[in-house]
């Protein structure tokens, strides 16, 4: 029997190797490629619209735009999903990305996702957000990412601009201001999760404002709540902040992978957000 002749070439940029062997007595042509292709290679499928995107590898850059974050306070790393995560103190620490153009809504649609995992559902002790709202939940409101403006003097909280949120009830809340207090349970401008969130876990969270489609909530690739929107309020005053509301809501943990889009992202796009 004749043996096969074998034939091999690699690929420039990997270390493919593939073969033929045509075997001279047997019929056909035999092909096989083993491929093994560096990271750099491969390019993740990134949705349209992406603006800013806060890996926290290490540093609070905006790895798509030019939109750095600031670190204030008690802001470590630790081990992420994947990667490294900002890692929040729950009583000083947090960061802020301003309040660019480019992170403006301007009343058109837009989505927000990050990775978070919670130390605790409670503040720790001696964090400004103790004693947690006397609302009858079970833990502590910790922000995620706001844009909701302060409360100045007497001004009514939740007002202006949105919110993604930990609740005291331990679900997760995206609401917008309505003039008055917006983050309303029952309300037309607050969608709220139906998971109870846990501590030591990760979880995606997405929120995702549109015109025509309202109000959604995201936990780990499905949709959880939605609500109209109407009579929402955000003038883009507000800065973007990572782990904290002005005063108090400090995030006790820890946030990765913030992405920012200037679109309304579908729910086939959420499930396969690049990391």
């Amino acid at each position: 029997m004749h043996k096969p002749i074998i034939k091999s070439r690699v690929h420039p940029r990997s270390s493919q190797l593939c073969w033929s062997r045509r075997l001279i007595v047997l019929v056909g042509l035999f092909s096989a490629c083993v491929l093994v292709i560096p990271g750099s290679v491969l390019a993740q499928a990134v949705p349209a619209g992406l603006i800013s995107w806060f890996k926290a590898d290490g540093n609070a850059k905006d790895s798509r735009g030019h939109h750095n974050g600031k670190i204030v306070g008690g802001v470590s790393y630790a081990a992420g999903n994947p990667g490294k995560a900002f890692n929040f103190d729950g009583s000083t620490g947090y960061i802020s990305a301003g309040d660019p153009a480019a992170l403006r809504s301007d009343g058109r649609d837009f989505t927000i996702a990050a990775r978070v995992w919670f130390a605790s559902n409670v503040s720790p002790v001696g964090s400004p957000s103790q004693p947690c709202h006397a609302d009858g939940g079970p833990g502590c409101d910790m922000s995620i990412v706001t844009k909701m403006a302060a409360v100045v003097d007497g001004s009514t909280p939740n007002s202006n601009g949105w919110r993604l949120v930990k609740q005291s009830d331990n679900h997760i809340w995206f609401c917008f201001g309505a003039g008055g207090n917006g983050c309303v349970a029952g309300s037309t401008t607050t969608a709220i999760s139906t998971t109870a969130v846990a501590a030591h876990r990760w979880y995606e969270i997405v929120g995702v404002y549109s015109k025509t489609g309202g109000i959604s909530i995201y936990v780990d690739g499905q949709l959880q709540d939605n609500v109209s929107g109407a009579g929402a309020v955000d003038d883009d005053t507000a800065p973007m902040l990572f782990g904290y509301y002005p005063g108090e809501s400090f995030l006790w943990g820890r946030l990765n992978q913030i992405q920012y889009f200037d679109r309304s992202l579908t729910a086939s796009q959420i499930r396969s957000l690049p990391n």
